[in-house]
C-alpha cells in the first residue's frame, strides 16, 4: 500500500472513529435532554444509582467518547503537521481560541438553561446553575491540540513516558484532595482537578486528556509500522484485562472526573480493540459514521439545540425509552442531513 494510499485510509478510519464516538455521546445526551436522567461519576461525591439497566448499560458505553475524542485528536494533529508546511503555530492556536469561544457563548447557554429547569436531575458539573465560565470538552480539545502540536517530533518512548506522567497525576491528585468540591488554585483546577473554583468550572482539566493525545500522536507515529502496532494493542490489551482483573477483584469504581485507573483501563480496552480491527471498521461501517465524524463539531452543536429544542416541548411529558430511542433515530437522520449540506460547517 503507498504512502497516498494507507493515509486516505487512515483518514477515512479516523473519521469513523470519531464519527463511532459522536454518536455514543447523542445517546447519553439524550438521557440528559429528553429522558430527564444524566449520570456524572466524581471523585469524593456520591456515585449515581442508575435507574435501570439499559441506563447503566448506556452510561457506559458513553464512557468511550472523549477518550475516543480524544485519541483521534492525537492522530489529527500528527496529519495536520505532517501536510501543513507554514502557519501550523497560528492553526492550532486559532483552533483553540474558536473552540474556547464556542463553548462559552453557545454551547454554555444551551447546558445552563437546560439546568435551570428542576427536572433535568442530577447536576452535570459541581456548581451548575452559577454564573460561570464553564471549560469544557471543547475545551479542553483546543488546549490539547495547542501542546500536543509542539509535540510531533517527540520519539515514541517520550509520548509514551508523558501520557503515563499525565494519567498518573490525576491518581495522585485523588489522594491529596478530597473531592471535586475541594477549593484548590484555579491554574490547578484547569490542569488537573475537575469542579468549581469561585466562577470557573472546569469538567475536563488538560493533563489527564493530554494522556489519550499522546496514545494518538504515538499511532501516528507508527502508522506504516504494522508488527509494532499489532505489539502495541496486543499488549495495551492484555495489560488492560490483567489490570481490570486486579481492580475488579479490589472493588475498584468508576470515576470520570478526575478519571481514574477503572476508567482509563476500561476505555484503554476499547481503543485497543479498536485499533485491532481498524480495517474493518473502514471497511464495514466506515461510510456511515465517516460524514458525522468529518463535521464532528457541526455535529456537537447541531445535536446539542436538536435535543435541546425537543426537551422543551416534551418538558411536561414523561418519556419512556421507545419514545427517546424514536427520537434518537430520528435526530441521527436530521444530523446526517445536516452534516451533508458541503458548505455548512463550523
Amino acid at each position: 500500500m503507498s504512502t497516498k494510499e494507507f493515509s486516505a485510509n487512515r483518514l477515512k478510519w479516523v473519521d469513523s472513529i470519531r464519527g463511532i464516538a459522536i454518536v455514543l455521546m447523542t445517546i447519553d445526551h439524550i438521557h440528559y435532554f429528553i429522558l430527564r436522567q444524566h449520570y456524572s461519576e466524581f471523585w469524593g461525591r456520591e456515585l449515581p444509582k442508575y435507574a435501570n439497566m439499559a441506563s447503566g448499560v448506556m452510561r457506559y458505553l458513553s464512557h468511550l467518547c472523549a477518550p475516543l475524542f480524544f485519541v483521534c485528536l492525537g492522530i489529527s494533529v500528527g496529519i495536520v503537521c505532517t501536510k501543513k508546511t507554514t502557519g501550523v503555530h497560528k492553526y492550532f492556536w486559532l483552533k483553540a481560541l474558536k473552540l474556547i469561544l464556542l463553548e462559552l457563548f453557545i454551547v454554555n447557554i444551551i447546558w445552563a438553561v437546560s439546568g435551570n429547569w428542576d427536572f433535568y436531575g442530577e447536576v452535570a458539573y459541581p456548581g451548575k446553575g452559577q454564573n460561570m465560565l464553564h471549560f469544557g470538552v471543547l475545551s479542553c480539545l483546543g488546549l490539547t491540540s495547542v501542546i500536543a502540536h509542539y509535540m510531533v517530533k517527540m520519539k515514541n518512548r517520550e509520548l509514551m513516558a508523558i501520557s503515563a506522567v499525565c494519567f498518573i497525576l490525576p491518581q495522585i491528585a485523588i489522594g491529596l484532595v478530597p473531592s471535586v468540591d475541594y477549593a484548590v488554585n484555579p491554574v490547578i483546577r484547569l490542569l488537573l482537578v475537575p469542579g468549581t473554583t469561585g466562577i470557573m468550572g472546569v469538567l475536563y482539566p488538560v493533563i489527564p486528556w493530554l494522556g489519550y493525545v499522546c496514545i494518538g500522536l504515538l499511532l501516528f507515529n507508527i502508522r506504516e509500522d504494522k508488527k509494532l502496532k499489532m505489539k502495541l494493542s496486543v499488549l495495551c490489551l492484555t495489560s488492560t484485562i490483567a489490570l481490570l482483573l486486579f481492580v475488579y477483584v479490589g472493588n475498584s469504581v468508576m470515576i470520570k472526573y478526575p478519571l481514574n485507573f477503572t476508567y482509563l483501563f476500561y476505555t484503554l480496552i476499547f481503543i485497543s480493540i479498536l485499533v485491532l480491527i481498524r480495517g474493518s471498521i473502514v471497511d464495514h461501517v466506515g461510510s456511515i459514521f465517516a460524514m458525522f465524524g468529518r463535521k464532528s463539531l457541526l455535529m456537537y452543536v447541531a445535536h446539542l439545540v436538536i435535543y435541546f429544542v425537543v426537551g422543551i416541548i416534551l418538558r411536561n411529558y414523561n418519556i419512556c425509552y421507545c419514545v427517546a430511542g424514536t427520537i434518537w433515530i430520528a435526530s441521527l437522520v436530521i444530523l446526517y442531513l445536516i452534516c451533508k449540506i458541503k458548505w455548512l460547517r463550523l
